[in-house]
């Protein structure tokens, strides 16, 4: 008589990437995050990790060694030449611009605004309308703060003795002087009296 018994599942059953979502049987072999694991009894939504409903059967290994840099590819097509182009002149607003260009060239460039701050138009072929592309060159930035005052230098040497000058101008005349002591007439008398005498003595 034979006799057979029933022994389940006896081999491993891969089942790819771990899904929450899928029920999971006893020696299913699942994959997550690069490590290999063995279901031990019927899961759903239990996520892999060594213990009573799983067993870590391969751990994801490390990084490998940076592989040798591949040969050079290709040189790509050459790019198309850029545009350049020459600003016309200057309008003080698009207005102005338009009415006095409503349609141009490629290349064609005018400055909008004043003479210090403006931006640059260029015509557009194929929007047909002139676009902004910016200013030339941004506004100036603040002035900075004053520096400190330098040391005094040292003193120069003296110089030479220039040479005299011309003689100025006559002063005016100053004022008169105190009078002087007055003369007595004996004093008088005596001084007449010695000029007459010597006028005689010279006389004989």
């Amino acid at each position: 008589m034979e006799v057979s018994t029933n022994l389940g599942r006896v081999s491993l059953v891969p089942r790819g990437e771990y899904d929450p979502a899928a029920a999971y049987r006893r020696l299913d072999v699942v994959q997550y995050q690069g490590n290999g694991f063995l279901v031990l009894r019927e899961v759903q939504g239990v996520t892999p990790e060594d213990g009573a409903d799983y067993m870590l059967l391969a751990e994801r290994g490390g990084a490998g060694p940076e592989g040798p840099v591949g040969p050079a590819g290709p040189q790509g097509p050459q790019g198309a030449d850029g545009s350049s182009f020459v600003v016309l002149g200057r309008y003080e607003s698009l207005e102005a611009l338009e009415t006095a260009h409503p349609a141009g060239s490629g290349g064609d460039a005018w400055a909008v605004g004043t003479a210090e701050d403006n931006d640059i138009y260029l015509w557009d072929v194929d929007a047909l309308a002139w676009q902004n592309v910016g200013s030339l060159q941004g506004p100036p930035g603040p002035q900075g703060a004053r520096g400190e005052t330098g040391e005094a230098g040292p003193q120069g040497e003296r110089g030479e003795t220039g040479p005299e000058g011309p003689q100025g101008p006559q002063g005016e005349q100053g004022p008169a002087g105190p009078q002087g002591p007055g003369v007595s007439m004996e004093e008088v008398n005596a001084a007449i009296r010695a000029a007459v005498l010597d006028s005689w003595e010279g006389s004989y």
